[in-house]
This record gives structure tokens, sequence and C-alpha cells, in this order.
């Protein structure tokens, strides 16, 4: 099986915050699950770096466009490195290859007379780039930037949008467009039945855009709206708009594209994007990974509102592997309230006390143990395989949690079966191998939650899939938090 893997792309107008970070880990433990059981795996991301609000922060502190979007640039990259993330590719809005898909795309779209001139006027949402109704707003407000919106009035290109939207609806009742989870599935059935949706405006002014961002092809008094502009990226990235492009024929035409975004972009992800990719011949995404915010005492962190946690605050106060670990512990359709003290109950409790101490006491054991282990006969069989069954069904839903939490319970367990049997002074070779296969599965899934102490496993015990017997050659081993 072969699979694509696309986070949604950042604007770059203000430091990154963990809200980012976690849809980043969140596609990178379906990306790390996916390749270790040996699927072929290609996963993207990257930055937005066209719209207005990126003209009006650079504008705001008097520094060019292009420098300024260069370096907030480099902050969402070194994110990758910092925490571990194994992205393949990272695509900018401002590359020519970005710029040649957005191009295809749209004079395909406009072949099938899908893109027309109208004048549209309406309430914009600068933070959002999107228009509001006026039912929509909370005390005059939009409801997630608590500002007031601009009334706005201009000549743009439209893209027939309610077109596709009875077919967008039959897809995702089959789900031949996946939505996870269920709520949001229905949610999107819901704004479509609404019949509130409209065409969509897919331009700008070269005015009011500051003249930044990509000009209508033979028309360079409009600039590429937004939402046209930075959906592309997922394609544009595997070179789509060049001439029969291997890339995009593999990655996406004959892959499982699976596609993770926040729920504040559930409309744009779930109904712009496939249309247009109807409009053009293209086929859409498999499936829809939707996960909710990380909030701050319980409001949605944001820049506009000043809340932000970011993972700067993260690095040097903890282990990445501490940190990669929280996150996937967190159910990500739902929100959660960010907490350093939830940080250090975690390090202290299930990492050290718990996971840690299980690793540290089997190496130990291990020293009283025959120097030959059959793995073929195991106590605790039905326990582990339930536990290692339950987190392959999950985990290929993206629902990591309920992975870690099947893993941590099952290795609670096998700690208290070590107290049980007193195993430190001598056991059967049933009970060995019993522990044996359960720090084989820590290994297994650490590559996905904390990969550098998964590869310490790995190289201590050189514990190979199907192996029968285990050679035992009592390694010492330094603990692991």
């Amino acid at each position: 099986m072969r699979y694509f893997i696309t986070t949604t792309i950042p604007y770059v107008n203000a430091d990154p915050h963990i809200g980012f970070l976690w849809e980043l880990l969140i596609a990178d433990y379906v990306a790390r699950f996916q390749k270790s059981k040996g699927n072929e795996v290609r996963f993207i991301a990257g930055t937005d770096e066209n719209g207005l609000k990126i003209a009006q922060a650079a504008e705001s502190i008097g520094k060019p466009t292009k420098d300024f979007v260069d370096e907030y640039v480099q902050k969402f990259f070194d994110l990758n490195t910092q925490f571990e993330i194994s992205i393949d590719d990272f695509i900018r809005t401002t590359e020519k290859r970005h710029k040649k898909g957005v191009y295809k795309l749209w004079n395909l779209c406009k072949k099938n007379g899908d893109i027309y001139e109208d004048t549209y006027e309406g309430l914009y949402c600068v933070g959002c780039e999107d228009f509001y109704r006026t039912e929509d707003l909370i005390d005059g407000k939009c409801p997630d930037h608590k500002k007031e919106p601009e009334l706005i009035k201009e000549k743009n290109y439209f893209f027939r949008l309610k077109k596709y939207l009875p077919e967008i609806a039959r897809l995702v009742k089959e789900d031949k467009i996946r939505i996870l989870p269920d709520i949001k599935k229905q949610e999107v059935l819901r704004m479509i039945a609404s019949g509130d949706i409209g065409d969509l405006s897919i331009s700008r002014s070269k005015e009011r855009s500051r003249g930044w961002g990509i000009p209508v092809e033979g028309d360079e008094n409009q600039m590429v709206y937004v939402w046209f502009d930075a959906l592309t990226n997922y394609i544009s990235a595997l070179d789509f708009g060049e001439e029969n492009s291997k890339k995009f024929e593999t990655y996406w035409n004959n892959a499982q594209v699976w596609q993770f975004l926040g729920k504040n972009v559930l409309k744009f992800h779930a109904l712009y994007w496939p249309a247009m990719l109807l409009s053009a011949g293209q086929k859409t995404p498999d499936v829809l990974h939707v996960h909710e915010f990380v909030t701050n005492e319980g409001e949605k962190m944001s820049k506009s509102l000043g809340n932000v946690v970011a993972p700067k605050d993260l690095l040097g106060k903890y282990d990445v592997n501490i940190t990669r670990y929280y996150f996937a512990k967190q159910n990500p359709f739902a929100d959660f309230n960010f907490s350093f003290h939830a940080f250090e109950q975690t390090a202290e409790g299930e990492l050290k006390k718990e996971i840690g101490n299980f690793v540290s006491r089997v190496f130990g054991i291990l020293k009283k143990a025959p120097d030959s282990i059959s793995l073929e006969k195991i106590v605790l069989q039905e326990e582990i395989e339930k536990a290692e069954a339950a987190a392959i069904a999950s985990s290929e839903r993206g629902e990591f949690h309920v992975a870690l939490q099947e893993i941590y319970q099952l290795v609670k367990r096998a700690n208290k079966f070590i107290d049980e049997k007193q195993l430190w002074k001598g056991g059967e070779e049933t009970e060995y191998a019993a522990l044996l296969k359960i720090i084989s599965l820590i290994a297994f899934w650490g590559q996905v939650f904390s990969p550098q102490k998964a590869k310490r496993i790995h190289d201590a015990l050189n514990l190979k899939p199907g192996v029968k017997t285990f050679e035992n050659k009592r390694i010492a081993f330094d603990p692991l938090f």
C-alpha cells in the first residue's frame, strides 16, 4: 500500500504555536505507523506565504514582504528537525513549482467553464480569509478572531462551487471522501444541505492584496485568492504543474491520500478543495482527518488572541520523546487543555515510573535468564494479543491515544506480573518470552511515538520480526528516561 500524507500549511505571519505542532505530530504518527508496517509513504508539510494578512504583517513592521516570509518560514521548517517529524518534502507557496500548479488547476477549471467574473459585496475577515453572514457573527465580530469584519465590494473571479456540492455530498456519504471523525462528516453534509453555500470568490484586487501573491494569468490587476492558491499546495508539491508528473501519478492518483487539518478549516478542505479537483478532472482525497484545538485555559490558542504557547517553550525543557509521547496521548477528536504540569506528570509517571522502569527491569532480569530463550510459547498471551490488536485497529483510524493507552496498560500489567512472580530472582522460559514480547511491542510503537528511545531498544535486543529464539547477550542498558 502507498500513502500520501499532508498537513495544512500555516500562515507565516507569526511564530508557530503548539496547535500546529500537534497537527504535524498527528500526521507524523500515521506516517511512521504505516512505514513500520512496510508501506510506502510520502509525507509533506509547508508554509502559506501569500495573502493579504501576510502583506499586512510585513507592512506593520516596515519590512519587505519577501524578507518577512523568509524569516518566518525557517521557524516552521525547523519544527520538523526539532521534533523529529519525518517529512519527505516542504512546499512553499512562493515557489515556482507552486505557481505552475496553481495556473494549471485554474486553467483546467476555467476550461470546464467553472470560472467567471462578477462583483461581490460582503463582510470579510482578514484573519479567516473568508466572508461572513451577519447572523454568523458574535456581537458583530468574527467568532474566531474577535474582530469586526470589513465590508468589501469589488470585482473578482468566481468559481462555480455550488455546481459540485451534490457530487461532494454523494462522495462524503459513501465515504469516497472519508471524513474522520463521523461527527465532522455529518457537519459537512449539514453545510451542503443548508443551501447557504454559494459560489466562491477566488481572486482579490492587486491593490487590496498589496500586490503580494500570484497574479491571475492574463489579468495582472487581480491576484489569486488564498484558498485557490493555498489548497493547491498539496498537488503542486507533487509537480502537478509539470506535464505527466511521475510524482503526481504515483502519490496522488495511485496512493491513499490522507489530509490532516484543524476543524476551523473543514469547510475549505471538505467543500472548496474537492470541488476544484472535480472541476479539473482530478481525484479527490481519500481521507480528511479533522483534529480539534489545543486550548489554553479552555480557549483556542490563537496568535491574534495572544494566548499562544510556542513549540520553542518545550525545547530544552523536555526531551523531544516526552513531547511526542505527551501529544500522542491526546484524543485528536477532542480539544485538550495544554498543561506543563501534565507534561511533568507524564514524564515522571507513565514514562519513567512505568515504561522506563519496565524496560530497565527486563534488561536486569535477562542477566539471570538462559543464553537462549524460545519465543514460541509465552504467558499472558491473550492479554498481549488483545492489546496489540486493539492498538493496531485504533491506529488505522489515526486514534493513537487509544493505541498508546493499550500499550501503557499492558506495561502496567507486566510490571505487576514481575512483582507477583519475583522474576528478578529467576523465572520460567515462557515468562521471559512474555517480557521480551512486551518489550518488542514497546520498541515497535516507540518507532511511532519516541523514535530515539525505540532505536535504543532495537539496537540492544536486535529482536527481529519472525525470530523464534532470542539469543541472550545480557546487555547493560542505561535507563530510557
